[in-house]
């Protein structure tokens, strides 16, 4: 499966941007919870392996907290590949909210 990686840099330590991640993430279970199914997330120190399905494609990835940067790696089936640039989009935008 081809990947999407997505990087940012933010002025935290690893530890304040790992806690505004897992925040986010049960944030989003409940926010979009409507489009979102099988939603897992698991977590060893500072990295986090999630999956879920939306519109019946499964994705998954992992996500990494660094003291200088955010590398999240999303597995897009290859059905999701015409919507690679936004969904690249809306993780840097969702990745720069969080950790501002």
């Amino acid at each position: 499966m081809p990947n999407v990686t997505v990087a940012v840099t933010h002025d935290l330590d690893s530890q304040e941007a790992l806690r505004r991640l897992k925040d986010q993430f049960l944030e989003a279970q409940s926010r979009f919870a409507q489009h979102l199914s099988d939603f897992d997330e698991d977590w060893s120190g500072n990295v986090g392996r999630f999956g879920f399905k939306t519109m019946g494609i499964h994705v998954q990835g992992t996500v990494t907290a660094e003291d200088s940067q955010v590398v999240v790696v999303t597995e897009l089936p290859l059905i999701a590949m015409p919507f690679k640039s936004a969904i690249d989009r809306q993780i840097r935008d969702e990745l720069e909210r969080i950790l501002a």
